[in-house]
């Protein structure tokens, strides 16, 4: 029984912290700020937020929660003053630190009311602003196409090539918004998984079982007379920052894939990414697909169903670098 003991006494894992801010429910001149830490372990944790450096009172704790992987979470929440410009953090002391860890709110409230009339406002110079802009980027985005659609130089990238920034909630358009911008909105569900968390706020990691495929050269893609349905495809997906054009100092290196055009059964052209040699080198996950039969044994009377089709879905998760 030693080395069970000896097991349990050594297990440890470091909690990640996160602060974030969002309205009362019940008073509009509060807000709530939490202190969420999660994959803990052992269970033991002590959790205050503080305003410079002074333990404030009335904090309320969700208790200690266990999560899917067998280590803990636990949040902590204390109502503060909306109009209060103060220095606010949360300080944890666990024992798989070698000190205490303190991590500061950054100001913001991810779903806080703005002045209607501000927005309008706001709105009608923005929407001026887009127009301007977005007609210049496609202008651009043209030039660009035309030399590089030649020998599909194109490469997978998560940053956006135009994008325009809003004033009203942190809002980018012209591009695919990251999901890494909600992250607060995600802190606010129960019981999420360390892994979960990381996902939406850095980006999906790559598995990799072995190393990349190295460069080989580049492979250029024939379209002939399906030029222009390739030019349109590839010109949407520059707009919406889903990929960029390759810079000359970075063309011979990296992994190609090739881009090119089937038909549709239904009619019309698709374009695919032939990934199948970079496949070769990630890990190969289980997944389990839900059949028919599986579904219609949870299916009882009287219940509803609705169909969601989550456009461009796989563009709101970045990739981690």
């Amino acid at each position: 029984m030693n080395w069970i003991s000896t097991f349990i006494n050594t297990k440890q894992s470091s909690p990640d912290v996160h602060v974030f801010v969002r309205k009362a429910p019940d008073d509009d001149s509060n807000l709530v700020l939490t202190c969420l830490a999660t994959g803990f372990y052992p269970r033991d944790v002590q959790i205050n937020i503080r305003l410079y450096k002074t333990k404030l009172k009335h904090q309320t704790s969700s208790g200690i929660r266990p999560n899917d992987d067998e280590t803990f979470q636990m949040r902590i929440s204390v109502k503060i003053d909306r109009n209060h410009e103060g220095s606010y953090d949360c300080l944890l002391i666990h024992s798989s630190l070698t000190e205490p860890v303190t991590v500061k709110w950054d100001g913001r409230c991810s779903d806080c009311e703005t002045d209607h009339t501000w927005i309008v406002i706001a709105g009608a110079v923005a929407l001026a602003v887009i127009v301007i802009i977005t007609g210049y980027c496609i202008y651009k985005q043209k030039r660009s196409n035309d030399a590089a659609l030649a020998t599909g130089r194109y490469a997978s990238h998560t940053r956006a090539v135009c994008s325009v920034s809003l004033p009203h909630q942190g809002c980018t358009c012209g591009s695919l918004t990251s999901l890494a911008r909600f992250l607060g909105a995600w802190l606010e569900l129960p019981n999420l998984s360390r892994w979960l968390i990381r996902t939406v706020g850095l980006g999906y990691a790559i598995q990799f079982a072995r190393r990349p495929p190295r460069f080989r050269g580049i492979h250029a893609t024939m379209v002939g007379k399906d030029a222009p349905v390739m030019h349109s495809k590839i010109a949407t997906l520059l707009a919406k920052g889903a990929i960029e054009s390759v810079s000359p100092a970075e063309m011979k290196s990296g992994f190609y894939s090739l881009y090119f055009i089937v038909p549709k059964k239904t009619g019309g052209l698709r374009p695919i990414l032939d990934l199948r040699a970079l496949n070769r080198a990630l890990h190969r996950l289980p997944f389990k697909m839900l059949t028919p039969k599986h579904i219609f044994e949870c299916v009882r009377p009287l219940d509803w169903f609705a169909a969601i089709d989550l456009k461009d879905a796989y563009f709101h998760v970045s990739i981690f670098p």
